[in-house]
């Protein structure tokens, strides 16, 4: 009989420079959930993850995106033309470019979790796309088992868990609350306690004298609750956004950009809270600027921390704006 594989812990490489994939709301490659009721913009959320990873601007343009990249898609009760005009009204908003937009959107009609054939298809399909982050919208529409089983929604879940290890992709779904209300939002999820215990990262929204935001990690303080509100700057520009409150990357330096490749130039690789800490600049803000840096191609990270890439040859002075900018 054979043994189980085994290795030293010391042996084990360390954790991944970077704790978030977005600071504060969704740690590193973690499987997890944005629930609550009908009707309280939990897609609206999903779409801001989606046009941050695949730009590197913030989340609700405060929450910085560490490590941009490809996003799949699968919204499974709209249609793709009301995906795409929600997702246009996102990127006018932040001052991105639709078409240049690295999302991903699946258009097979069904994808159900509990099929072979349809989990070997969604497998196939994050294998091409890589993406950093794979968006299912809601967990209702993705089986026909009993959600009350813990036997057959872990079933469905330990695919994802699965797919979020092989690769190193975040897995968000978007998932109901029951209607009976409850001071643990994590308590009043449909379905499965199993559903709760497999996430990492967790959004919950529900109405509290307004629309409210509560965030729980398995292995990261989570911030403070959040209002929020639907919000429209200008016709067609519909997003959601921090009731009362100026975006932070607003407070970044203007100049912030410079000098973080000029500190790249003379020094090793450096991680985020070295930058952080030399410059004397908000986590943040720097957060913010190396995702733009790393998505405009002129640093990368490596196992150390951020390196210029060996294509960067520009002075600081001729970097070009960058799109981690607040909107005017």
């Amino acid at each position: 009989m054979s043994t189980l594989p085994v290795r030293r812990v010391g042996d084990i490489g360390e954790s991944p420079v970077d704790t978030w994939l977005v600071d504060s709301l969704w740690t590193h490659q973690a499987v997890g959930l944005v629930a609550g009721h009908a009707k309280l913009g939990k897609s609206w959320l999903a779409l801001d993850f989606a046009v941050s990873v695949a730009t590197g601007t913030p989340v609700l343009d405060r929450f910085a995106v560490t490590d941009p990249g490809p996003v799949l898609l699968f919204p499974a009760e709209d249609s793709p033309t009301a995906v795409r005009d929600r997702l246009a009204g996102i990127c006018r908003h932040r001052g991105v470019d639709l078409a240049g937009l690295n999302v991903w959107v699946i258009e097979s009609s069904i994808l159900r979790l509990d099929s072979r054939e349809d989990c070997d298809a969604l497998g196939t399909t994050v294998e091409e796309f890589r993406p950093r982050l794979l968006i299912l919208d809601p967990l209702i529409r993705l089986h026909s088992s009993d959600e009350n089983s813990a036997v057959e929604i872990a079933r469905i879940l330990s695919f994802l868990r699965d797919l979020q290890r092989r690769y190193s992709a975040a897995v968000l779904v978007v998932h109901h609350a029951r209607k009976s209300s409850s001071s643990d939002p994590g308590l009043g999820l449909r379905g499965s306690s199993e559903i709760r215990a497999w996430s990492d990262s967790s959004l919950y929204m529900r109405r509290n004298k307004g629309l409210e935001l509560i965030v729980e990690h398995r292995g990261a303080p989570a911030p403070e609750p959040l209002r929020l509100v639907l919000a429209s700057d200008e016709p067609a520009n519909t997003h959601l956004a921090i009731e009362g409150e100026a975006p932070a990357s607003a407070a970044a330096p203007p100049d912030l950009e410079e000098r973080i490749v000029e500190l790249l130039r003379t020094s090793p690789p450096l991680s985020r809270d070295d930058i952080r800490r030399r410059l004397a600049v908000r986590n943040q803000a720097a957060g913010a600027v190396l995702a733009a840096l790393t998505q405009d191609g002129l640093i990368e990270k490596c196992s150390t921390g951020f390196r210029l890439t060996d294509t960067t040859t520009k002075s600081a002075r001729s970097i070009p704006t960058l799109c981690w900018e607040a909107p005017s």
